[in-house]
């Protein structure tokens, strides 16, 4: 099922985004649907951008040299800090529509501040 969603650190608002491109009501197919996508974020996929963001934006600097030295030797992934992050720092909202194209709509609304402020990662003037 389509739809927008929040992820939230405390009361900062870190980042928004929409779901159910493919979806389909005859023929809905489940990765398309928004509960997937925030699962995706929620562990920390290695295939999804979200734990990048998180990566560059809260923890790099905050690694220690320990951590690093396992990176580097490939006995841990950036991806396993990243998820460790989310999910005990991060808090995850969302709100089903029927249309892919209302779900765009929102995410543009909350992405330029409807939500009060705007997301740290992905703000749209």
């Amino acid at each position: 099922m389509p739809g927008v969603y929040a992820i939230w650190k405390d009361k900062e608002l870190i980042y928004v985004g929409e779901a159910g491109k493919a979806w389909k009501p005859d023929k809905p197919p489940k990765t398309s649907h928004v509960k997937y996508r925030l699962s995706d974020h929620f562990r920390g996929t290695k295939n999804d951008v979200f734990v990048i963001y998180i990566f560059e934006r809260f923890l790099g600097r905050n690694l220690s040299d320990k951590d690093w030295d396992k990176i580097e030797a490939g006995e841990r992934g950036i991806n396993f800090y990243a998820k460790q992050y989310i999910q005990s720092e991060l808090k995850f909202t969302y709100v089903s529509t029927t249309e892919h194209s209302e779900a765009m709509e929102y995410e543009n609304v909350l992405r330029r501040g409807g939500l009060g402020q705007k997301p740290t990662i992905n703000p749209l003037e």
